[in-house]
């Protein structure tokens, strides 16, 4: 169990908008990947310490940089490359730990599926979504069977008509993929 103290709830998530502070750690772990709340990654970044975190990002992957927390205002940016997205994807479903099952099942169960997963049956799916004011990310694996698809779409708009043809744009990959591997 651990506590999530109040001045570090952060908007964006699940946690900001309920009243319990005492979770199981997978559960933060959950709500991260699950739902990308953003106090469960800032606390997770505080728990295992934000510069070590960080020198690990930067001696592990090569377009990974941690310099912020999540809606924290500063001129101080992070970065990831859709090349390391599909590497952290690959990394966490094939890890046979109880770690990385809990990682596993919580991008099964992705909150959010109006980007690569929109057109898509559920259950044939693990994804990793992620927005701001002006970006519109998902990297997922698509399956059907034995077969798969890694994709990461990663994308930046100016304004509301941009961004909706970037979904439309992410929702069309997503169904090209899943109808190439059922054939259907």
């Amino acid at each position: 169990m651990v506590h999530v103290p109040e001045d570090k709830i952060v908007e964006g998530g699940i946690l900001c908008h309920l009243a319990q502070r005492d979770w199981m750690m997978r559960d933060i772990l959950d709500l991260m990947l699950s739902d990308s709340d953003n106090t469960a990654t800032n606390f997770l970044i505080d728990f295992i310490d934000f510069a070590k975190m960080a020198a690990w990002f930067e001696a592990e992957f090569a377009h990974l940089h941690l310099g912020r927390y999540l809606m924290e205002v500063t001129d101080r940016e992070n970065y990831l490359s859709a090349e390391t997205a599909l590497e952290l994807l690959e990394r966490l479903l094939a890890d046979p730990s109880p770690f990385g099952q809990v990682c596993q099942k919580a991008l099964f169960y992705q909150e959010s599926v109006n980007k690569l997963l929109q057109d898509l049956p559920e259950g044939c799916s693990y994804s990793k979504t992620g927005e701001l004011e002006d970006t519109e990310h998902d990297a997922a694996r698509i399956f059907a069977g034995d077969s798969y698809y890694d994709i990461c779409f990663m994308s930046h708009y100016t304004g509301l008509e941009e961004r909706e043809q970037i979904l439309l744009a992410q929702n069309a990959v997503g169904k090209l993929a899943y109808q190439d591997l059922t054939g259907k």
